[in-house]
């Protein structure tokens, strides 16, 4: 299993270069979020939190890894509900990113963006709308347009409209990131099937049960050939095409 594999890594790590490293602290990491993802959380969360003091100690509190570190940590609390501290966790593996890189560096728009997701995920849209746009603006402006991460941004802003009932602005940002992936899907295949993911839930919501139902077939053939059934999209395509033949 995953988690053996990572046992033995880690009494390799130690037999060779020690304890109080960065591999030690990745595959603490690591292990970390296989945990949470095997539905371990608080064990994945506590694994986490180690590897983000460890690296503190080691690198300091101001460094890359450190705010890595703290941006996993952070995406447990938020994926486990506790927003309040998934917010106070990831900004601050903001301000360390900004402090580290200025304001208008790549490394910042992410956690920007992922500032952004916490709030959205507390109704805090205006807040979250102004720092997702302030993401995409930094990577439009570094040339990163067509990037996974811009396009991740992309469908955070549509989702967050379709949230406040804003239905068709978030179509046309859904089919506009399906646009501007079109040129390169396997670099981008996570973004969509998610994105087509996204709009059969729309469809759905309308009423509109056979464009919903080619919208899911569309992201279960595409998840299947490029992720595999056990992806992310494939998931959510499945659950999709179950509603709709419930209706």
């Amino acid at each position: 299993t995953a988690t053996s594999q990572l046992e033995k890594s880690k009494r390799i790590i130690a037999a060779n270069y020690g304890t109080e490293n960065y591999l030690m602290s990745r595959a603490f990491e690591i292990e970390g979020l296989v945990l949470h993802k095997l539905g371990k959380s608080s064990e994945g969360l506590a694994l986490c939190k180690k590897a983000a003091i460890m690296n503190a100690d080691i690198f300091g509190e101001i460094n890359q890894f450190t705010a890595s570190s703290l941006s996993n940590v952070g995406l447990i609390y938020q994926e486990t509900g506790d927003f309040a501290k998934a917010e106070e966790v990831i900004r601050h593996s903001f301000n360390i990113r900004q402090t580290l890189y200025g304001i208008d560096h790549p490394q910042t728009a992410i956690s920007m963006a992922n500032l952004a997701t916490v709030l959205m995920a507390q109704s805090r849209y205006s807040d979250a709308d102004k720092l997702l746009a302030a993401s995409l603006e930094i990577l439009k402006a570094r040339g990163m347009l067509n990037s996974n991460l811009s396009l991740t941004v992309i469908n955070n802003i549509a989702l967050m409209s379709q949230q406040q009932g804003q239905t068709e602005t978030a179509k046309q940002l859904y089919k506009q990131a399906l646009k501007m992936m079109e040129t390169d899907k396997e670099q981008n295949g996570l973004v969509y099937g998610t994105v087509i993911n996204n709009l059969a839930i729309i469809s759905i919501e309308e009423k509109q049960y056979e464009e919903a139902l080619q919208y899911s077939e569309q992201a279960m053939a595409y998840a299947k050939q490029s992720q595999g059934i056990h992806s992310i999209p494939y998931i959510k395509a499945v659950n999709n095409m179950l509603v709709i033949y419930s209706k």
